[in-house]
């Protein structure tokens, strides 16, 4: 596999003359070859039970235009950019890409497959599952990134982000120990997003208080961004602390899914990155995805991205430089 791997960056070097749609066709096409040889000799292409998405996660504003379905991937479209108002600036070098797979842990099955995709990726696990101090471990022996899937509460239900979420109707108290709580399920984390939480992250005094419990700690915040009112960004410039903010959400409406769908937001992923030099995408362990986001990421450096860690992005600049005055840990 390492020789596969050498092979194609060869290959990178020889076609950089060409021109940049014949470029994208080739890596697409290498891509879908490695991607299912990746997946043939891991012996786990079966059957995945998807999980729905829970969440009312909202699409950024802005209409989304169609493209054919064999540029799909690779386009420029203007939907689902959402703002990041406390991440790093045009950082130098290849643009920069970050992808978390979300609620980790619900499914095993799922996990078998998400594994073993090219990394490095971010595995965001929620704290109430079945042994996730095994799935962190096994995580980050292979290269991957862990966060802790942290759960708050929806607009849509009181209960529905899971056992231990924080409510609106939370006492400060209360809200740091169930923070306390959540984040001494299971170690070897980086950071956190948040899990669900489409009216808890509106909550501007409540958001504070997780903030400022997940930086004195020294953990980094992706806001999930699950509502286009999250405070987030605001309360953590406020704070003086630097997070990121999801820019596509892969496959948010499970009941619509498609493998063009996801081509598709893939293809803005590229662009957001390509516009402000970094990108962050969340999805979820469905096998729709998992089958989509393979060969795309086999392909990812050949098309002149790099595949990185919320940490190694955070940590990419020695200057500090952010679209708000805060200033990076």
């Amino acid at each position: 596999m390492r020789n596969l791997f050498k092979s194609l960056r060869k290959t990178t070097r020889r076609i950089s003359n060409l021109s940049r749609p014949v470029v994208y066709g080739l890596a697409l096409f290498v891509g879908g070859i490695t991607g299912a040889v990746l997946a043939q000799s891991s012996g786990l292409g079966g059957q995945l039970l998807a999980t729905p998405v829970l969440e009312d996660a909202s699409r950024p504003m802005g209409a989304s235009t169609k493209l054919p379905e064999t540029l799909a991937p690779l386009g420029t479209l203007e939907g689902q950019v959402a703002t990041n108002p406390a991440g790093p600036l045009l950082l130098s070098g290849k643009p920069k890409i970050v992808v978390i797979f979300d609620d980790i842990g619900l499914n095993q099955s799922a996990y078998e497959s998400l594994r073993t995709l090219p990394g490095p990726l971010t595995f965001s696990i929620l704290p109430y599952v079945n042994d996730p101090d095994n799935l962190a471990s096994d995580a980050l022996a292979r290269g991957h990134d862990v966060f802790l899937h942290l759960p708050m509460q929806p607009a849509s239900e009181e209960e529905g982000a899971g056992p231990g979420a924080l409510l609106v109707s939370d006492t400060p108290g209360t809200i740091r120990r169930k923070i306390n709580r959540n984040l001494n399920a299971f170690s070897g984390y980086s950071g956190v997003n948040n899990h669900m939480g489409s009216l808890f992250t509106r909550d501007r005094a409540r958001m504070k208080i997780v903030l400022s419990e997940l930086d004195q700690r020294g953990f980094y915040f992706v806001d999930s961004l699950t509502s286009g009112g999250s405070v987030a960004g605001e309360v953590a410039a406020q704070l003086g602390m630097s997070i990121l903010s999801r820019d596509v959400f892969l496959d948010s409406d499970y009941q619509n899914l498609s493998e063009r769908v996801i081509r598709e937001r893939l293809g803005e992923l590229e662009s957001i990155a390509r516009n402000k030099g970094y990108a962050v995408a969340i999805a979820h362990p469905y096998k729709k995805t998992i089958d989509t986001i393979r060969p795309w990421l086999v392909s990812l450096e050949m098309r002149g991205f790099e595949l990185v860690t919320v940490t190694e992005l955070l940590g990419e600049e020695e200057e500090p430089q952010t679209l708000t005055s805060v200033s990076l840990r």
